[in-house]
């Protein structure tokens, strides 16, 4: 019986831990970063679901299939800060946007996504 209950508990833990990291989620583009790092107005909003990435800009839709690869610690001037990694099967390159906003510009702080080597701004 303790067996079963402990199988029991670490499913229920699995499925929780599995919930959050691929919790839908919305981001908001306010900036996209030219070759020289400056930010250029955008506007677009990113959707994020389990297996599908949506963006919507001037009243049009996109959308790539994903596959959530999982968060890693990327080395950003000499500061590790966490990055969810997902990989775009359709263009096979690969999608991270920080875990928290990292970025501050103009006073405001924003999420960091990088997009087929794009940098990009979000709240």
């Amino acid at each position: 019986m303790k067996k079963v209950t402990l199988l029991l508990l670490l499913l229920l833990f699995a499925s929780i831990g599995f919930a959050q990291t691929t919790a839908n989620k919305t981001y908001h583009v306010k900036y996209v970063l030219d070759s020289r790092g400056n930010a250029q107005r955008s506007e677009a909003t990113v959707y994020i679901t389990r297996d599908r990435i949506t963006v919507q800009r001037n009243g049009y839709e996109k959308y790539w299939d994903v596959k959530f690869l999982g968060t890693f610690n990327l080395k950003e001037s000499g500061e590790s800060i966490p990055y969810d990694m997902y990989y775009l099967v359709n263009k096979k390159v690969n999608f991270t946007i920080s875990v928290n906003k990292t970025i501050n510009y103009n006073g405001t702080y924003y999420y960091h996504i990088n997009f087929d080597g794009q940098g990009q701004l979000a709240l």
